[in-house]
């Protein structure tokens, strides 16, 4: 699979899985933050594809960055349920070939006027098939 082909399907299910949480900023488009409400945005890092046990055919690993901000002053308890949706959201799935794995939430702290977590989702699939 091609990294536009990842990026498809991480894309897909941020956008089904996220539409009603809060806005999201999307990779390389405009997105002016809301001043007063919680918001979004995600990156995927590329790691290097692995040489797999197949002749032609690898495994490419990565990473999703799901960052998750609210308010300050808007408490723990908004961030952490912000944060077990977006864990929920990518726990253990099969995106049409991107597998992912078992997500974890680091608390980032104030950043900017939000509080921010980030959710690090591990992920893997086939390439050269």
């Amino acid at each position: 699979m091609t990294n536009e082909g990842i990026r498809q399907q991480i894309a897909g299910r941020v956008s089904s899985s996220w539409a009603t949480a809060t806005p999201i900023a999307v990779p390389n488009r405009v997105f002016e933050p809301p001043n007063d409400s919680s918001w979004a945005q995600y990156n995927i890092l590329f790691g290097q594809p692995m040489e797999g046990e197949l002749m032609g055919v690898g495994i490419r690993i990565g990473v999703i960055m799901f960052e998750v901000n609210v308010p300050v002053g808007d408490g723990a308890r908004v961030l952490n349920i912000l944060s077990d949706r977006a864990e929920a959201m990518f726990r253990y799935q099969d995106l049409n070939g991107v597998q992912t794995e078992e997500p974890y939430t680091e608390t980032r702290g104030e950043v900017g006027g939000y509080y921010r977590a980030v959710t690090i989702i591990p992920f893997h699939t086939f390439v050269g098939e």
